[in-house]
């Protein structure tokens, strides 16, 4: 009596094992994505609370966010000169430093909410 597997095993496993890759890597990919998302959406995140602090503390040089539907304009150069952000703050998305001349503006609405958005200068 031999001992082994007989070729139509070995072609039965390899067949599972492919439909299992083939399930799985979609989920892990969207993942991996989703990660990479989240990980850009925290960075933002920390980008405009370091914009809202900068805004507060120098509030007298920012006049229209004291009425409903004013706006301002804060560089990334602006925050990193003034020590809110590290000087080698990386965008997720693309590995490299935000540019100096990408900016955030600041707007606030009819509840005196502050919204905030990026704009890149690329």
């Amino acid at each position: 009596m031999k001992k082994g597997f007989t070729l139509v095993e070995l072609i039965g496993v390899i067949a599972v094992l492919g439909i299992i890759l083939l399930v799985t890597i979609p989920t892990l990919t969207s993942t991996l994505r989703s990660n990479s998302d989240q990980k850009y959406e925290n960075t933002l995140q920390d980008i405009y609370l370091a914009t809202e602090q900068y805004t507060l503390n120098y509030k007298e040089q920012f006049p229209s966010l004291e009425q409903i539907g004013g706006s301002a304009m804060v560089t990334i150069e602006t925050l990193k000169n003034a020590g809110y952000i590290n000087e080698n703050l990386e965008n997720p998305n693309t590995g490299a430093p935000f540019q100096n001349n990408d900016y955030i503006e600041v707007t606030i609405g009819e509840d005196y909410k502050r919204t905030y958005s990026f704009h890149s200068a690329s």
